[in-house]
């Protein structure tokens, strides 16, 4: 959780959704923001749930029962959420065919990194 919580913080989502769309990964990019988007959101659903559970003594008997009744909160919220995003990408008309690339920005520090990525690639190929 704590890797993809610093992704999505530190990534523009909407420029990865772009570049996976320039490439020929129709739907993809949509795909991958509502993915990158979904788990703050459920881990806010899931820390509430635990602690309405917590004040109304769901633990102290039956815990077995009360992590079961967690679950199945989690999951629901997790699954109104997937529907209600789902249902506002048709209410806006969304299809993957009509989605449109983003254009592809270079920085300065782009030609050094893909040069090392590169290099990492090679001696890697040749260690192994």
């Amino acid at each position: 959780m704590a890797a993809v919580n610093g992704f999505a913080s530190a990534v523009d989502i909407a420029a990865v959704a772009g570049l996976l769309e320039r490439f020929g990964l129709q739907g993809l990019g949509f795909c991958l923001g509502v993915a990158m988007n979904l788990p703050p959101a459920l881990q806010e659903s899931a820390t509430n749930a635990w602690r309405s559970l917590w004040m109304r003594g769901g633990l102290r008997q039956r815990r077995w029962r009360g992590l079961q009744l967690l679950l199945v909160t989690v999951v629901s919220n997790a699954l109104r959420r997937a529907e209600e995003i789902a249902l506002a990408a048709e209410s806006r008309a969304f299809t993957p065919e009509r989605s449109r690339p983003m254009p592809i920005q270079a920085g300065q520090w782009d030609l050094l990194a893909t040069a090392l990525a590169s290099l990492t690639l090679l001696a890697l190929c040749f260690v192994g």
